[in-house]
């Protein structure tokens, strides 16, 4: 985790000198800006990290990646939030997403001794 915390606030300040260094002016967001990213920083950073080295240290890299999977079902559902109802092959698709996990996670049968 302490890795990835350096990477992180590397990244955050090396975009920052690019911000400095394009010439642009630069305005302070207001506050609905800030507090949306404040929940997108908390939300979608912080947790996901936490939450995806927990699943690795209970699962392992490879059956956690599997989850990988699940994005754009989650995206899709976050949309409907705002209004923005899936098509049908939105909803196919994240059936067939859930399930392909699904099978995935089930335990290995264990082969029967010849």
């Amino acid at each position: 985790m302490t890795n990835t915390s350096l990477v992180m606030a590397a990244g955050a300040i090396l975009l920052m000198l690019v911000a400095l260094g394009s010439g642009e002016p630069l305005a302070m967001p207001g506050g609905e800006t800030l507090a949306a990213l404040a929940i997108m920083v908390v939300g979608g950073t912080v947790l996901f990290y936490l939450f995806w080295s927990i699943g690795i240290a209970h699962l392992g890299a490879g059956r956690t990646s599997l989850f990988l999977n699940l994005v754009p079902v989650f995206a899709m559902l976050l949309d409907t939030l705002v209004g923005i109802l899936p098509t049908a092959a939105q909803l196919v698709g994240g059936a067939l997403v859930i399930g392909g996990v699904t099978l995935a996670m089930l335990p290995r049968r264990q082969p029967a001794p010849a």
